[in-house]
């Protein structure tokens, strides 16, 4: 999967939820020079909402998943 993938993956699943948001941001980040995998990394920022039910079954990265996470502020809770 690439990070673009990853990226219309999460609008997706969070457009059918209702949960509005600013942007979503998505990257691979290297971790080769410590002898792991690549990991796709997918930041939703300013959600309205709680996303991390809708992810639960995204698999770990080692699995061929990718990684979520909610930057900028939930429900107005800052959230880093």
């Amino acid at each position: 999967m690439k990070a673009n993938e990853a990226r219309r993956e999460v609008k997706r699943r969070i457009d059918a939820a209702g949960i509005s948001y600013t942007k979503i941001q998505a990257k691979t980040v290297g971790f080769g020079d410590l002898a792991r995998a690549d990991v796709i990394c997918v930041s939703v920022v300013n959600p309205s909402a709680s996303i991390a039910p809708l992810f639960a079954d995204i698999p770990k990265p080692s699995m061929g998943g990718y990684l979520v996470m909610a930057k900028g502020t939930i429900a107005g809770s800052p959230v880093f």
